[in-house]
């Protein structure tokens, strides 16, 4: 059994792409009694203050209260991260979960964005699949975003390994909803996948350049493959793919992953 922390790469390879801010909870806490995380740990019943209503979480169990103590929303979840963070630059931090939901052997991410102001709102919500979603201040974009996998290939993973791979997608928080801004990108992609390629290229010195060495390493193959294309760098893509795909079903497997692409 494996549970992924905090990144779609950087558990992988320890990576922090230039330009940006990774936020792995500084002002966040790690809920769970056997995954701590940031500078320093929290008990297992939290508490957070906002103008009008008080936010707990005791074993999972998330109660907002009003100024009179009375509940006014709950919601239980697993093993959740807090982040209360500005995301949408309006002066006021918005609450964010991260989640998962076990399947198997598999935990599954989704991340909940809620206001706390006048009301308790659920604002909205995205589901990252095998990877856990985090929030990077983005010096391209000017501003934070928040980084998820892509559920449609996580398929390709190996799960019996402890390393997982997921294209990016990236999401700005505006207007009280999540917009994907992957269009706006660029060297967050390219970042990625020179730490990635550079991963693959170790991979393959220690095992044979066939079939059955990048069978083992499929979904890192298609993150990058995606990730140029995320870029607008179809040349860069086609060129990956023939420079590390080994098998003899490459122009099947590129059209796969170009109509899961097309579909999004």
């Amino acid at each position: 059994m494996y549970k992924i922390l905090l990144t779609i790469f950087v558990v992988v390879i320890g990576f922090s792409f230039a330009n940006a801010q990774v936020f792995t909870p500084k002002d966040s806490l790690s809920i769970s009694s056997d995954s701590l995380s940031g500078d320093e740990e929290f008990d297992n019943d939290s508490v957070f203050e906002f103008d009008n209503y008080k936010a707990t979480i005791t074993d999972g169990l998330l109660s907002v209260s009003d100024l009179q103590d009375n509940v006014v929303y709950s919601r239980a979840f697993n093993d959740p991260v807090i982040y209360t963070e500005d995301i949408d630059a309006d002066s006021s931090d918005e609450f964010i979960i991260v989640d998962y939901q076990q399947k198997g052997t598999e935990f599954l991410y989704s991340m909940y964005v809620y206001k706390i102001s006048e009301d308790v709102k659920l604002a909205d919500s995205l589901f990252s699949g095998l990877v856990e979603p985090y929030l990077v201040d983005d010096e391209e974009l000017g501003g934070i975003m928040i980084v998820a996998g892509q559920p449609e290939y996580d398929y390709l993973n190996n799960t019996d390994t402890e390393d997982l791979y997921s294209p990016i997608r990236c999401y700005v928080f505006e207007n009280e909803e999540l917009f994907d801004v992957d269009d706006e990108l660029y060297d967050i992609f390219i970042d990625t996948n020179d730490e990635l390629t550079a991963t693959l290229d170790e991979f393959y010195k220690k095992n044979d350049s066939d079939c059955k060495s990048t069978e083992k390493i499929k979904a890192a193959i298609a993150e990058i493959y995606i990730n140029y294309l995320s870029a607008q760098e179809k040349s860069l893509a086609q060129k990956f793919i023939d420079s590390y795909y080994f098998c003899n079903d490459k122009e099947k497997f590129v059209e796969k992953l170009n109509k899961l692409n097309e579909e999004e």
